[in-house]
């Protein structure tokens, strides 16, 4: 079992996705005429996590396949992804949407947008694609790489969005690619050729955090600037309320904060990994897996 993602909408309301495997699970019922589907994902509700099943139109053949992702706008407005299907959640009702799979040239991991009706999504082999309510529009990025992460801010004119491209493993190229009005409009030199700009965080255009094999920031108009370095860990995924109120999760299950001074280390050791983490006021959650269980960790300051 694993968690892929997790999307907090309030301390009472927290989504968190994958595909979980119980005793329960993977079989057929007592008299053989109902097969039981792993669960996708799970719903915190302020007192207790329950797992539960997204339903899908079944595009891939599957009716309850993995969710890789999810983005909460508001409660009422919760889109979820198997990598090629989007299931739109109105807190009632389950919409599923078909249409990209027909553009697709990698699955799509990770989604960002400021409403249902206006959100990007990127994936592997340089995917990258717009939905505006109606219909998704490619984005041509310029690589072939894994785009492995996407954040924006929103500006009064549109939002400053930005995405990070590295395939782990190869040494390609690797990118930080910039977006605004629906299009790429350029990419942040990237100056460190060894390390991988894995995930990237903004609290405004004026900084942009990056991690990988460690932390870098970007201040508008300066060059980079190593935060945190000789991890011994890999950064999955970076987050955060405000530039001094900042977690990253990762490798063996790496969890850490930044306060603005200085970074403190809440890892909890042994196998596994942390894969996703969302911030919001005084709460964190991180998800991941342990071998073999999913893990979640919530925090409260």
């Amino acid at each position: 079992s694993v968690f892929y993602d997790v999307a907090i909408i309030d301390e009472n309301d927290i989504w968190a996705v994958g595909e979980i495997h119980t005793a329960e699970t993977d079989r057929w019922n007592e008299d053989s005429t109902k097969w039981i589907p792993p669960y996708n994902a799970a719903h915190w509700d302020g007192e207790k996590w329950t797992l539960t099943r997204v339903p899908t139109n079944a595009c891939g053949g599957v009716k309850y396949p993995p969710m890789l992702s999810t983005f909460v706008f508001n409660n009422n407005d919760i889109v979820f992804t198997n990598g090629a299907e989007f299931i739109f959640y109105d807190g009632i009702k389950y919409r599923s949407d078909c249409s990209l799979i027909g553009k697709l040239t990698g699955g799509i991991r990770k989604i960002w947008g400021t409403s249902s009706s206006d959100f990007y999504v990127v994936g592997n082999k340089g995917m990258m694609a717009h939905y505006d309510g109606t219909g998704w529009t490619r984005i041509e990025t310029g690589t072939e790489e894994n785009i492995k992460d996407i954040m924006g801010v929103a500006t009064e004119s549109d939002a400053d969005i930005y995405a990070t491209a590295v395939t782990l493993f190869f040494e390609n190229e690797r990118k930080i690619l910039h977006l605004r009005d629906g299009q790429v409009i350029g990419s942040e030199t990237w100056p460190y050729e060894t390390k991988n700009p894995e995930t990237v965080w903004l609290k405004s255009p004026l900084q942009l955090f990056v991690a990988g094999n460690g932390v870098y920031v970007k201040k508008r108009n300066l060059g980079w600037r190593i935060m945190k370095e000789s991890l011994g860990k890999y950064v999955f995924n970076i987050r955060g309320n405000d530039i001094n109120d900042i977690f990253i999760v990762g490798d063996r299950k790496l969890l850490m904060h930044y306060n603005g001074r200085t970074w403190k280390n809440y890892t909890y050791y042994g196998y596994g990994s942390l894969d996703a983490v969302a911030v919001k006021g005084d709460l964190v959650v991180a998800v991941g897996l342990e071998y073999p269980p999913a893990l979640i960790y919530m925090g409260r300051r």
